[in-house]
């Protein structure tokens, strides 16, 4: 008979607890490292949580968090967007230096410099 308590047998015994109970001793001191929350999941994304959580053997929870980082992971930085479209306006001949010039002269002249 198991009796491990229900929150370890809520995703096929795979229990992280070192993930939920994240705590540093220190001066006597016990802090919480990791953020608790409660999360609804449709019937589908639960099954698919648990198939992954059985396949790579590791708590839903975690499976949860590897998720949310990946998902963090695949937005592109800013230097990344600013890479893609530097020089995107470099094949339109009205863009030339010539017109740039132009440009920072009548800024020059609005701007009293």
């Amino acid at each position: 008979m198991n009796v491990a308590a229900p929150w370890q047998r809520a995703c096929h015994g795979v229990f992280d607890r070192d993930a939920v109970y994240a705590t540093v001793y220190s001066s006597g001191v016990i802090r919480m490292l990791d953020k608790r929350t409660q999360i609804y999941l449709t019937a589908a994304q639960w099954r698919a949580v648990e198939d992954k959580s059985r396949r790579l053997g590791i708590s839903c929870a975690e499976v949860i968090r590897r998720a949310i980082d990946a998902d963090q992971d695949s937005e592109p930085s800013l230097s990344a967007v600013l890479d893609k479209v530097a020089g995107s306006w470099a094949h339109l001949s009205q863009f030339d230096e010539a017109y740039v010039e132009r440009m920072r002269g009548e800024w020059r002249e609005r701007s009293g410099g």
